[in-house]
C-alpha cells in the first residue's frame, strides 16, 4: 500500500507544531495530497485506541507498535517513511560522562527495539 492509497481517509495525527505531526503533512504533500485530519493528538497511544474505535488512520513509528490495541490492524507502506533522530547538547571543554552515558543508553534502547542506530553525528561547529 503506498501513503497515496490513505488520502481518502480520515486521520488521526499530531499537530502542525510537532515534528511528526509536520513531517507527516509533508510526506502526504509529496505525494499529492493534503491528509483530512479528523482528530488531532499528540499522543501516539491516543491516536492507536482511536483507530481500534474506527475513528481513523495514522501511521505508527516503530515503538508504536509495541502499543498496539486489540483491533488495529497495520499495514506496511510499499514506500516506508523514514525519520531521524537526533541528540543535541551544549558542548563543553570538560568532559561529561553523564552526557555520554544518556546517548549510549538511547542507542542500547534503539538497538534492543531492532531500530538502526546510525555514526554519531560530527560535532557543530557554529560559523562552520
Amino acid at each position: 500500500m503506498g501513503l497515496h492509497d490513505l488520502a481518502d481517509f480520515p486521520w488521526i495525527l499530531a499537530g502542525p507544531r510537532s515534528h511528526f505531526g509536520r513531517a507527516v503533512r509533508v510526506w502526504c504533500h509529496e505525494r499529492g495530497f493534503e491528509p483530512r485530519i479528523a482528530h488531532t493528538v499528540e499522543e501516539q497511544f491516543t491516536a492507536l485506541a482511536m483507530i481500534a474505535g474506527g475513528l481513523g488512520v495514522t501511521l505508527v513509528s516503530d515503538l508504536g507498535l509495541t502499543l498496539l490495541p486489540p483491533g488495529v490492524d497495520v499495514v506496511p507502506l510499499d514506500e516506508p517513511v523514514l525519520r531521524t533522530v537526533s541528540i543535541a547538547h551544549r558542548a563543553t571543554t570538560s568532559p561529561r560522562p553523564s552526557i555520554d552515558l544518556f546517548v549510549e543508553a538511547v542507542r542500547t534502547a534503539a538497538a534492543e527495539q531492532g531500530l538502526a542506530a546510525g555514526p554519531p553525528a560530527p560535532p557543530f561547529a557554529p560559523g562552520g
